[in-house]
């Protein structure tokens, strides 16, 4: 496993790094994207009374095309499942979100 996500690391290629319109955020995008990836999705998150804030992503399908599908589905609930309502019980500043139990 360590061999297929150093190499779908390095297909990814350079990023470019830019200023979150967010206080303390960063965006980054692989230079080369159109080559990793067709399909975009979104997620919007709600913490407490906050502003919900929206997620942009880039599924990287041509890299691995079956996780990037099931995950689409997930954003959009087109397989009868969706993260939709779901609530996290976890939040990392910078680093992710876990929505799994």
């Amino acid at each position: 496993m360590g061999n297929a996500v150093k190499k779908s690391s390095q297909q990814m290629g350079p990023s470019i790094v830019a200023a979150s319109p967010l206080k303390h955020t960063k965006m980054s995008i692989s230079q080369n994207i159109a080559e990793l990836s067709s399909k975009r999705v979104f997620m919007d998150f709600k913490i407490g009374n906050h502003v919900p804030v929206r997620i942009n992503m880039y599924l990287y399908d041509k890299v691995v095309p079956n996780t990037a599908e099931n995950f689409r589905q997930l954003c959009t609930g087109d397989a009868g499942y969706t993260y939709k309502t779901s609530d996290s019980n976890e939040y990392q500043i910078n680093l992710g979100v876990n929505l799994a139990n």
